[in-house]
C-alpha cells in the first residue's frame, strides 16, 4: 500500500472553481495558507487514528495516508477548511 502526505495542491483536486479561486487568494496569506495545510494534516491524522484503532499497518511518517483513501479524506478536508475558515 503507497502513502503520502496531502497537500494543498491535492486539496484542488476536489474542490470547484470558484473554491479554487478562493483557496488561491487565501494560499496568497501564508499564515492562513500554513493554517489550510494544518487542517488538512489534522484531517488526515483523524483518519490515521481511526485505521490505528483497526489494527491496520500503519506509515510512520506523521500526516501520511494510504493513497486509496485520499478522496474520502480530500472531501473531509475540503469540507472541514470551508467551515474552519468562515471568511472563504
Amino acid at each position: 500500500m503507497s502513502w503520502k502526505r496531502l497537500t494543498v495542491d491535492d486539496l484542488r483536486t476536489v474542490l470547484a472553481e470558484d473554491e479554487i479561486q478562493k483557496l488561491m487568494n487565501c494560499s496568497l496569506d501564508t499564515e492562513l495558507s500554513g493554517r489550510i495545510q494544518q487542517q488538512i494534516d489534522n484531517v488526515a491524522d483523524a483518519f490515521r487514528g481511526a485505521f490505528a484503532s483497526k489494527g491496520y499497518n500503519m506509515d510512520v511518517r506523521k500526516h501520511y495516508v494510504p493513497e486509496e483513501y485520499v478522496l474520502p479524506i480530500l472531501n473531509y478536508a475540503r469540507w472541514s477548511c470551508w467551515t474552519t475558515f468562515p471568511m472563504t
